[in-house]
């Protein structure tokens, strides 16, 4: 094993090389940023966890369709039940799945439903491969790399976990048909994933007053891979993960009835919450008081909390309720760390989650009019629409004209329009219409006067023109989608691993430590052993006291997260011995068998807040591979 001063040496000589590869690329060199030492709890024994490895199998035949400045919370926060953790029985044996299916190299995949298997569909191969069965919900990673899902299997609804490829296939929960699971979000590391489970016998469902219901008999719960362990955070629904890992946004649930109904059931007034991933210090990010009341707390619903890809700021949805035979909604927007939304987007029925596109200036939300007063059922009660986050503009409600942030995007929603995802570089979408749509198509005609649910199409459509290219057909009615980055890379050596985004190459060296830079040249991960570590001694460690050949003292260190792993996370600002601004962060990771793997990702200040969910996946890929 490497002393700590030979490894810092030996970085030192690796960071020459980075360097040169870098104004090669025609990029600056730059270096790790600074940090000082911060006293903590040690966090408890890592356990390294091995990466599932892609076994050979051949694929499994899937029929090809026809295609063509934060501030504090304003309120005071209110008190959160206390997390209860609970050891979950061991997982049985993976589930045989349809069967490995090689990734497409370097290219992105759609992932939609059909028929209840979760298909991967090749956007330029054009070709498909089946993952999972018996498929009601999904969530990948944000690098891709695993799939949540929600199946049902044997009238049991339960959360399980695959791997892109279909290995793996193996159940998360036990709760067979006594909860029903929902809405799972991954934490950016992929080692943590939140999700709803409701004591009801019915599905989730995205419409008032039905998913009132589920929400008041909903729980918020956490999973840890690492340790299978399942922890109850809050009473509610609708949970996300914010894209830094330590906070979660979710629905609390409904506390009132709704004047009128006969049922004495809680259907109104309730609040967005915000809570850090031990499911403590909650607090009231938006709330709803009721229809009689007015702003801010206006309305009887909020719910559907979406984080921009910073982190800095959250766009909810706000149930107002009948208005002139519209249920109206109204889409709100406000700081992460101070709430006081403020209005972004009108819509009628119910909206899915706002999807932001990569660089968080453009969203894009799906409306579900499933009370349309022209009667209109099926595909033609949706649309979707999207908005730029600059500027304002008026719209004319049934209580008068209201000014809202943000410039939508195009002369129109696009009308009978379902899911839509973005791309992985936010040029274009995946969105989800009606079989034997076309452009220009009359809107005030019903496409299907029967208002059947019927398998539907996956277009490209880019921002401000209409869906141009038909991807890919029988695709299930209101199917969730995701559009996934390339598979990442991973770079072996003696004892650990580095990974690396496509496209990004690993720069040459003659010692043991594994650096690749990516394209630009302003960004780099590297991964390197390191002096033996007692656990205890993990969260002591600060990247100017790991790197001091390259980091310089004085910058700013976060304090060290424990990931449910072991392994200690620790972001960082600073400047190198030559003074250029850099920003990113480490992980620390003690293999089983005692050795020490240090991994850290660096980048802009500018950029970092950005990129912090595809470093945070990255880094947790790699390190100890036993």
């Amino acid at each position: 094993m490497h002393a700590r001063t030979n490894i810092s040496g030996r970085l030192a000589a690796l960071l020459t090389l980075a360097a040169a590869l870098l104004a090669a690329c025609g990029g600056a060199p730059s270096s790790f940023a600074p940090g000082s030492p911060t006293a903590t709890q040690a966090p408890p024994t890592a356990q390294a966890t091995a990466q599932p490895t892609v076994a050979p199998a051949e694929p499994t035949a899937v029929p090809a369709q026809p295609a063509a400045a934060p501030t504090q919370p304003a309120a005071a926060p209110t008190a959160t039940p206390a997390p209860v953790a609970t050891q979950l029985p061991s997982s049985p044996a993976p589930t045989q799945a349809p069967g490995p299916a090689p990734i497409p190299w370097g290219l992105s995949e759609i992932l939609f439903l059909r028929e209840g298997n979760l298909v991967a569909y090749d956007t330029v191969g054009r070709s498909e491969r089946r993952i999972a069965e018996d498929v009601l919900d999904f969530a990948a990673t944000p690098d891709g790399a695993r799939i949540a899902l929600v199946r049902e299997v044997g009238r049991a609804y339960d959360l399980w976990l695959v791997d892109r490829d279909g290995a793996g296939l193996r159940q998360l929960t036990q709760d067979g048909n006594d909860r029903i699971e929902a809405t799972p979000s991954w934490a950016p590391d992929g080692l943590s994933l939140v999700y709803a489970a409701a004591d009801s016998s019915d599905t989730y469902t995205r419409q008032w007053p039905i998913w009132a219901e589920w929400c008041a008999v909903a729980e918020v719960r956490k999973f840890d891979l690492p340790t299978s362990t399942q922890t109850t955070l809050a009473l509610g629904c609708d949970p996300s993960f914010s894209p830094d890992g330590r906070r979660i946004a979710y629905a609390a649930p409904p506390t009132a009835p709704e004047p009128g109904f006969v049922e004495a059931s809680a259907l109104t007034v309730n609040s967005v919450r915000l809570i850090n991933r031990q499911g403590q210090n909650g607090w009231d990010f938006a709330r709803a008081r009721g229809a009689e009341v007015g702003a801010p707390a206006a309305g009887r619903l909020v719910y559907a909390p979406a984080w921009s890809p910073d982190g800095a700021r959250v766009v909810y949805h706000r149930f107002i309720g009948n208005q002139v035979e519209v249920d109206i909604n109204i889409s709100e927007i406000g700081g992460s760390f101070e709430g006081k939304g403020q209005p972004l987007l009108d819509g009628a029925g119910w909206l899915l989650p706002a999807r932001f596109a990569p660089d968080g200036r453009t969203l894009v939300v799906t409306e579900h009019n499933f009370g349309d007063p022209r009667g209109f059922g099926g595909y033609d009660s949706w649309s979707a629409r999207i908005i730029r986050l600059e500027g304002s503009h008026e719209v004319a409600l049934p209580s008068g004209t209201m000014t809202m942030l943000g410039t939508p995007v195009g002369d129109a929603p696009l009308s009978r329009a379902q899911q839509a995802a973005w791309s992985p570089d936010g040029s274009e979408l995946a969105v989800q219409l009606p079989p034997s749509w076309q452009p220009g198509i009359s809107e005030q005609e019903p496409l299907d006067p029967t208002g059947a649910e019927r398998p539907g199409d996956i277009w490209r459509w880019r921002p401000g023109a209409d869906p141009a290219e038909l991807l890919v057909s029988g695709v299930d009615f209101a199917s969730p989608i995701a559009w996934l980055p390339p598979v990442q890379s991973i770079v072996p050596a003696e004892g650990y691993r580095l990974a690396l985004p496509h496209g990004w190459q690993p720069a040459a060296t003659e010692f043991e430590e594994r650096t690749a830079v990516a394209p630009d040249g302003l960004r780099a991960i590297s991964a390197a052993p390191f002096a033996s570590l007692a656990p205890e001694e993990l969260a002591a460690q600060t990247v100017a006291g790991m790197f001091p050949a390259f980091v310089a003292p004085g910058g700013k260190d976060e304090a060290p997260i424990a990931w449910p792993d072991g392994s200690v996370y620790r972001e960082f600002l600073g400047t190198t011995p030559d003074g250029i601004p850099v920003a990113g962060a480490t992980r620390i990771v003690r293999a089983q068998s005692g050795a020490t793997v240090v991994v850290i990702y660096r980048s802009t200040p500018e950029r970092w807040p950005l990129e912090r969910s595809l470093a945070q996946g990255l880094l947790a890929r790699s390190g100890p591979t036993s």
